[in-house]
């Protein structure tokens, strides 16, 4: 049993983790460690960055000796035509046609709300049924999510885009492509930021959290993202990389396999039952940040006390580049309960003179509350069938705020 191996494991984490993922409130974030023990078409073991270095270099000729990374050897590859025609054909014959394990398999069925994967095989597609996933690339627009179908993004590129399309298939493996990574991607990026913010929970596979640009959105959502972020990793990871991965969140040193493990024995929900069914309280969903914020959007809010929850998401997700367009946020009352310890008070009162904000802060705290993995219950009558309501949605794992 994988469970059984691994040390420090957290019960509690792991199946709030697993309620989550069943009832469809998680997004998925795919690493290079998730496609670890898989084949390729011609079943050997899918390349690892160091593996793809060394057979880069054989293949276009560069000494076995000479000391260079990933991004080095692709950058010099397209220096050439016939170096270039070579790696492609290689990354197809490597990242194409692969075959997952069970674990990788199980894992990825799961009623994931999206995967996100900066992977260029092909494991998580040969892994669902055919037609039931949305597949986003680099080269394409991501639009608007196809009902009943998983949205599966690919960050850095995919590898079947070199067969399936003429397009340049875009791929973040050489120096100029991380360089302008920003730029080409920046709807993908957009889109991972979006669905960070509304998942109940973040769960990351297979990441050494070196890649920035993910690294950066995660540690730029501060405590919203770190409190429901859970990272598994390999079960013999050294302790310096687990203390550098606790930096972004909760760590399970169980692994792909480990985690399926758990998740096989898991019940099963359907997704979203837990909001379905009141009457007396409601049960607030995440919202799409707007767009844009309007110049007369503050005034709006000020003449008729009307709080848009689109235009808060968009002020909070600028908050680092941007002033406080819509909103003041009332920043040291949210830290008094978003970033109070663990274990402490969970009761609070709001108090002020009439027309000083006091609602106004209730949406801002309901919000941040809801980005950071809560459910969130908004309580409006005084009708006593309210209370086996509360306690409906108390009966769950997932952290509630009414």
């Amino acid at each position: 049993m994988y469970l059984e191996r691994a040390v420090d494991i957290d019960k509690s984490l792991l199946d709030r983790l697993a309620e989550t993922v069943s009832m469809g409130g998680a997004v998925c974030l795919l690493g290079s460690g998730y496609s670890i023990s898989a084949t390729d078409q011609r079943n050997n073991k899918v390349p690892n960055t160091a593996d793809l270095i060394k057979e880069i270099k054989a293949e276009v000729g560069i000494d076995e000796s000479e000391h260079a990374s990933l991004a080095d050897v692709a950058d010099y590859c397209e220096e050439s035509p016939d170096r270039e025609k070579s790696i492609r054909q290689l990354l197809i014959n490597r990242l194409t046609l692969c075959n997952p394990t069970q674990g990788q398999r199980e894992l990825v069925l799961q009623p994931w709300r999206s995967v996100f994967t900066t992977n260029f095989d092909d494991l998580v597609e040969r892994s669902l049924p055919e037609g039931s996933c949305q597949i986003i690339t680099p080269t394409a627009d991501p639009g608007i999510h196809t009902p009943n179908k998983t949205p599966l993004y690919y960050m850095h590129g995919r590898a079947r885009d070199l067969i399936e399309s003429d397009v340049n298939p875009r791929f973040v493996i050489s120096e100029r492509n991380y360089l302008q990574l920003h730029e080409d991607n920046r709807a993908l990026y957009a889109r991972l930021k979006n669905e960070l913010f509304c998942a109940n929970l973040i769960v990351v596979i297979g990441y050494s959290m070196r890649d920035l640009e993910v690294a950066r959105i995660l540690i730029e959502g501060g405590h919203a993202f770190r409190r429901k972020t859970i990272i598994v990793c390999d079960p013999h990871e050294k302790p310096v990389a687990l203390s550098r991965l606790r930096k972004f969140g909760d760590v399970l040193p169980i692994g792909v396999e480990g985690l399926a493990e758990h998740l096989r024995g898991a019940p099963s929900r359907d997704k979203g039952s837990e909001l379905n069914g009141f009457q007396f309280i409601d049960a607030i969903k995440p919202v799409q940040p707007a767009p844009d914020i309007e110049g007369d959007d503050f005034i709006k809010l000020i003449l008729t006390g009307s709080f848009s929850r689109e235009k808060y998401q968009s002020q909070i997700q600028q908050s680092n580049t941007s002033p406080e367009l819509y909103c003041i946020r009332r920043r040291s009352a949210l830290d008094i309960i978003l970033k109070r310890p663990a274990n402490s008070v969970n009761r609070f009162i709001a108090s002020s003179d009439l027309g000083n904000g006091k609602s106004i802060f209730l949406d801002q705290l309901a919000e941040e509350m809801l980005a950071s993995g809560y459910k969130v219950i908004r309580i409006s009558s005084n009708l006593s069938e309210v209370f086996s309501e509360i306690e409906t949605a108390l009966n769950t794992r997932q952290p509630v705020e009414f």
